[in-house]
């Protein structure tokens, strides 16, 4: 008998051994382990560590914290970025008598005093209907000659996309052979 009683203490010490590093109750666990022999050294033993938990719960917050405030110092630099920004484009908006909060003219008054009402009545026999993509979308049909008026204007540029019915695809305008003189060198 005196030897279970010191079997059942040696468990009952190394249940609470087990228990302590793992940060639950020792004495908790003492008892678990002399009553439970065996079997309560090894529920202690299977348990989650707490101390484990505890730290990688710690540096997970640690972790958002420092995220929190790196999102924080990104806002900040964002809007004084579009502060800057928006300040920069009122001065060149005074400057130009532009207002391009509103949305500026989609091509600049030269163009659309001169090229677009030419562009209005494209002559077919003229080298064909051409077509040029102008702020995203499709422009045209225009004559051969109207694109190189566009091209003297700056409206059509070296990448520029354009296309006639004797083009396979949407070409670069410096790919195209009679604009691509017209252009100057890339």
């Amino acid at each position: 008998m005196a030897i279970q009683i010191v079997i059942l203490v040696i468990l009952g010490v190394l249940a609470a051994v087990i228990a302590s590093n793992k940060g639950r109750t020792p004495i908790g666990w003492f008892f678990g382990g002399f009553f439970l022999g065996i079997i309560g050294v090894v529920i202690v033993a299977v348990l989650p560590n707490l101390k484990e938990q505890r730290e990688r719960q710690r540096r997970q917050e640690r972790e958002n914290r420092r995220l929190r405030e790196q999102l924080r110092q990104e806002r900040i630099k964002s809007e004084s970025f579009r502060q800057h920004t928006t300040a920069r484009l009122d001065m060149h908006d005074n400057h130009l008598g532009l207002d391009s909060r509103q949305g500026a003219p989609s091509l600049p008054i030269e163009v659309t005093d001169a090229a677009l009402e030419s562009m209005n009545d494209p002559d077919p026999e003229n080298n064909g209907n051409w077509y040029f993509e102008h702020n995203s979308k499709s422009d045209g049909p225009v004559t051969i000659q109207q694109l190189i008026a566009l091209i003297g204007t700056g409206q059509v540029q070296h990448n520029t996309l354009v296309w006639s019915e004797t083009l396979d695809d949407w070409t670069p305008a410096c790919q195209v052979a009679d604009l691509a003189d017209h252009l100057g060198t890339v």
